[in-house]
């Protein structure tokens, strides 16, 4: 028996100890007298045995409370990103596999197109056209997630030989974890509810060999705020002028309920990447997405795509082009989008009705990836603590210095929480959070 193996058997005699998370691995570690791989390990076991799962940049938690963690009387998930089970609309989308299985049996056993399954990549023209993305069919990828689409751009050389990227600070924490995987130089510029500082902006291109810059205009991640049309223009504009292009991750663009448009529909040439992300509209295991790539990327992109993986998977790919075809996917997004907005309006008035808002230069942003801006003296520490004896779980991946010097964000998730205690849940934490602020 291996040494990971005698340590998971220990930690599973521990687990009804733990409270319905466990500790990290590096306390774990320190408790057991061994190094975090061995621990890693354990955890591994334990999770392929059902007993624990994990959440990114959460930890791991008992499987109990992973069926339907809401329902535990008294616990509140402000930390889970997964979006909510019970309003995806299993019946249909299993009609689609089926039918998937039915009418293409026989492509399941050949190898697919390495770009994407042609009638999907037809379907998602459509969709994009309707939010302003015009693109060739060619210039269209099918990928195994965003995530496969920005490690290839992060591998792949551009026409511009950018020897530099530029990031928003704060960012999508994988992506920064992704240009470091890479080596890549990687410049952080500063995003606040303004959107980004544009003479910073056109100074760091000016300064720098910028091959793109990475940005997530709306529902920024993690904070929430979304540019305006106005200021997606200009970023477009000054990236032209210096040969810089853009990746825009535009990963909840099919819950967005305003008028504003992707920056790729504002850019007057050919500099943008377009991303779109289906796992928070229908649930993160389909691993599909779909990137627009212009005319002088498209060809090297798809040699890199190739040669990573071949093709994506095709059944989900199949499924998806008839749950899209069949008009499924635009009857489930308005229904989400009513239900996240009416979320999300609850949300935020219930901050402004509560004495708390008087401490707040703003109110939370209407996104599902929200922040209250808290005074920067406020103990983020003591409340984490606080919260989870109160078993209310918050994201632990908390960045103090993202806002301005006077402030901190909390971040919170408002993804899994479920409407009918979403407004129990967040009187308790602002109450609590309250009673550090006196």
């Amino acid at each position: 028996m291996y040494k990971y193996q005698r340590i998971a058997r220990a930690i599973e005699r521990n687990l009804p100890h733990y409270s319905h998370k466990l500790p990290t691995i590096r306390e774990l570690a320190a408790e057991y007298g061994v190094t975090k791989t061995t621990i890693t390990n354990a955890l591994k076991q334990l999770e392929a045995a059902h007993l624990i799962y994990s959440r990114q940049q959460s930890g791991y938690f008992l499987v109990d409370q992973a069926e339907n963690p809401q329902t535990t009387t008294g616990l509140f998930d402000f930390a889970n990103a997964s979006p909510e089970a019970n309003h995806f609309p299993y019946h249909h989308f299993t009609g689609c596999i089926h039918q998937a299985l039915n009418t293409h049996k026989d492509d399941l056993f050949t190898y697919g197109q390495s770009q994407g399954f042609p009638p999907l990549i037809q379907s998602a023209s459509k969709l994009l056209q309707a939010d302003q993305i015009f693109a060739r069919p060619e210039h269209i990828f099918i990928t195994s997630g965003a995530q496969q689409a920005l490690s290839i751009l992060c591998q792949m050389p551009f026409p511009n030989s950018g020897d530099t990227i530029l990031i928003e600070s704060p960012t999508y924490p994988l992506f920064e974890q992704l240009a470091e995987l890479y080596n890549l130089t990687a410049i952080p510029i500063k995003r606040t509810k303004n959107g980004i500082n544009l003479k910073a902006f056109n100074h760091l291109l000016n300064e720098h060999n910028v091959k793109f810059f990475y940005t997530i205009p709306r529902f920024h991640n993690p904070l929430g705020f979304s540019n305006t049309n106005a200021h997606n223009q200009t970023i477009a504009d000054i990236a032209a002028t210096h040969n810089t292009y853009i990746i825009e991750d535009d990963y909840l663009a099919d819950l967005d309920t305003t008028n504003t448009q992707p920056l790729y529909a504002g850019a007057k040439t050919d500099h943008v990447i377009y991303l779109k992300s289906f796992s928070k509209v229908l649930f993160p295991g389909l691993r599909i997405s779909v990137a627009v790539l212009p005319a002088n990327l498209a060809s090297s992109f798809h040699t890199y795509k190739q040669l990573t993986d071949i093709d994506s998977s095709l059944l989900p790919q199949i499924a998806l082009q008839l749950f899209v075809d069949n008009g499924m996917l635009s009857r489930h997004l308005d229904e989400l989008r009513q239900h996240y907005s009416t979320k999300l309006d609850l949300f935020q008035s219930i901050v402004a009705d509560h004495p708390i808002h008087h401490d707040l230069p703003y109110l939370p942003p209407k996104s599902l990836k929200t922040h209250l801006p808290l005074p920067n003296h406020f103990n983020l520490r003591h409340l984490m603590k606080t919260c989870q004896e109160q078993r209310i779980l918050l994201p632990d991946n908390q960045l103090p210095g993202a806002l301005d010097t006077a402030h901190i964000p909390l971040l919170l998730e408002l993804s899994t929480i479920p409407l009918d205690t979403l407004e129990e849940a967040t009187q308790h934490l602002l109450d609590i959070i309250l009673t550090y602020l006196k």
